[in-house]
């Protein structure tokens, strides 16, 4: 991928404003061709494969592609830059029409939480070292907004929609989610696959995207920038270690996923993906589909053991049978 100036190549280049984004000679960039498409994608983002863990992330998000869960196209590209080589960098669409084209969903709207707060709060602490700067006042306070949000209001339809999804996702936000707005199924099974693989960035609330799909007026998921360096849970060994106490001990933001616990079809939906996903015989088949190599098979594995350890360990009350 050569990559020129906007007046050779009609596109606008921004470079990306978070720290590990911004390393000597490995910036990354923001894309948005005016009236062309690069592997289908209008927008996108260039950066460094380190900036996402490496290849874990592009393996996380082509099960993710064969779990049927939504996520933004990632894939790897040489990258020349005004006729300089930059190497091999990873390329991910952004939160466009063309990543629900690509897999034939319905145009629908794409929402998030503002996340101005969010970085204000990351200022605070670093800056001023205030520990004493919690993110439950940005979370609770965050606007939901929608991706395209022009096209979005000068359309009756999407505009109805998004309202719809705007109302169903504050609900849940203010910790009173309404389960019949959300598919269950959907999360219960991205939340197994996070556990297996430990990706659990992309649930961090200012990190999620929502797609709510017109066809059955439900919110899905759509997974993105899984991977960080600090992915440990908070006081638990996976997502499913669950009960009511939570409510009461953790922050509003780490309540918004652990609230979906509290429906028994979701948790019996989430403990029959994690068996499934965590098992041997769906990690050889991954293998032999060559979307994880014999080494990662291998550390799953121990990380699968854990994982049976602790579901093992947990109390009846927490599953459903």
């Amino acid at each position: 991928l050569h990559v020129r100036s906007r007046r050779q190549r009609q596109m606008c280049i921004r470079d990306r404003d978070w720290t590990d984004h911004l390393t000597k000679d490995r910036w990354s960039l923001r894309v948005e061709l005016d009236n062309s498409k690069i592997l289908k994608s209008s927008k996108f983002s260039l950066q460094h494969p380190s900036t996402r863990g490496g290849d874990i992330e592009a393996i996380f998000h082509s099960v993710l592609s064969k779990e049927k869960i939504l996520s933004t196209y990632y894939t790897y590209v040489e990258l020349v830059v005004n006729d300089t080589y930059w190497g091999a960098y990873a390329f991910e669409e952004h939160f466009t029409q063309d990543l629900l084209n690509r897999v034939n969903y319905p145009i629908a709207p794409i929402l998030k939480f503002n996340e101005d707060g969010f970085w204000e709060v990351q200022k605070l602490q670093t800056t001023r070292n205030e520990e004493s700067v919690y993110e439950y006042q940005a979370f609770l306070t965050s606007e939901i907004k929608s991706y395209q949000n022009k096209k979005t209001k000068n359309d009756s339809i999407l505009f109805n929609q998004f309202q719809n999804g705007f109302l169903n996702i504050r609900k849940w936000q203010q910790g009173n989610p309404d389960f019949n707005s959300i598919n269950l199924d959907k999360y219960a099974k991205y939340f197994a696959l996070c556990d297996v693989f430990s990706m659990y960035h992309g649930l961090q609330w200012h990190n999620q995207r929502f797609y709510l799909n017109p066809e059955n007026s439900k919110i899905e998921p759509i997974a993105y920038d899984c991977y960080s360096k600090d992915n440990d849970l908070i006081g638990k060994e996976i997502l499913g270690v669950f009960n009511e106490h939570y409510k009461t001990i953790y922050f509003p933001e780490q309540w918004f996923n652990y609230s979906l616990f509290t429906n028994d079809s979701f948790k019996r939906s989430y403990w029959n993906y994690l068996k499934k996903f965590s098992s041997l015989e769906y990690l050889n088949q991954l293998e032999s589909e060559k979307t994880i190599t014999s080494h990662l098979k291998s550390k799953l594995l121990a990380r699968v053991s854990c994982l049976l350890y602790t579901s093992d360990a947990a109390d009846d009350s927490l599953r459903v049978d």
